[in-house]
């Protein structure tokens, strides 16, 4: 089994799992590319080297970066992108899944450019893809969700979320999804930061006054299979988040076939 379907059939949760970024460094990059490019390129200290499918003959380079330490509300940069990952050489369910998605919604998604780019991490969750400026990563992507995404219709598909690359952790991306399902699109260009507080506990602030807080709980870890060999033989694993928001109590919920819990309540 690939591991988008293993993932998809265990109900693996993408929380958490963005990363987190100073900045992102987009270079153009003809295929094949390397299983690692991340040294194709110097990049600045926090900044993630991503190579991109060329527009034509030049090869260019775009560098988003933090504008700030303390409040993120999106990377300095050229423009809005999405980086869909077609990463081929790195995992087969990147380059055939990823690739696909890329193609359908190329020229629908408006003045956004779209961009075929390397491994973002998470191949297990494909198809993925970062939106820029503001640093937000998705998984589980089809065509409709993505342009969703993009032109922030809706209500935001908080469970194909892995977090925002500015925040500073993934216990910080998990308060935030919570916030981002309460206050919606918004929420994304509002200056906010994570503090955390000690003891598992962290706080997102949004500079407008609003904040969550919880205390986020580690649990079952979930294997992250070498695509197409069977998961019990995954040479590392990663935390699986889960959380039941109950507005204005701290109550604490088993979830859906994990033991990983967030302990959340808003701040009055």
């Amino acid at each position: 089994m690939r591991c988008a379907q293993w993932a998809r059939a265990e109900g693996v949760d993408p929380i958490g799992t963005a990363g987190c970024y100073d900045g992102y460094l987009l270079v153009e990059r003809p295929l094949p590319w390397p299983r690692d490019v991340s040294d194709i390129v110097e990049a600045p200290p926090g900044v993630r080297v991503q190579a991109v499918v060329p527009e034509g003959e030049e090869r260019r380079q775009f560098l988003y970066r933090r504008p700030g330490r303390e409040w993120f509300s999106g990377f300095e940069g050229p423009g809005r992108e999405v980086l869909v990952c077609g990463h081929g050489t790195r995992d087969v369910c990147c380059g055939s899944m990823g690739t696909a998605l890329g193609n359908e919604v190329a020229g629908t998604l408006g003045d956004v450019r779209l961009w075929r780019t390397s491994h973002t991490g998470g191949h297990r969750f494909a198809p993925t893809a970062v939106i820029l400026p503001e640093g937000t990563v998705w998984a589980y992507l089809d065509a409709a969700s993505l342009r969703r995404v993009v032109r922030r219709e809706g209500a935001p598909p908080v469970e194909l979320y892995r977090g925002c690359t500015g925040l500073p952790s993934p216990a910080a991306q998990a308060v935030e999804r919570v916030a981002l399902a309460a206050v919606g699109w918004p929420l994304l260009d509002q200056p906010r930061r994570a503090v955390a507080l000690g003891a598992g506990r962290v706080r997102l602030e949004t500079r407008a006054g609003d904040a969550w807080e919880a205390t986020v709980i580690e649990g079952r870890r979930m294997p992250v299979p070498v695509c197409g060999e069977p998961a019990e033989t995954a040479p590392k694993s990663d935390p699986s988040w889960w959380w039941r928001y109950v507005p204005g109590t701290d109550r604490r919920s088993g979830g859906v076939g994990w033991t990983r819990l967030v302990e959340l309540a808003p701040l009055l």
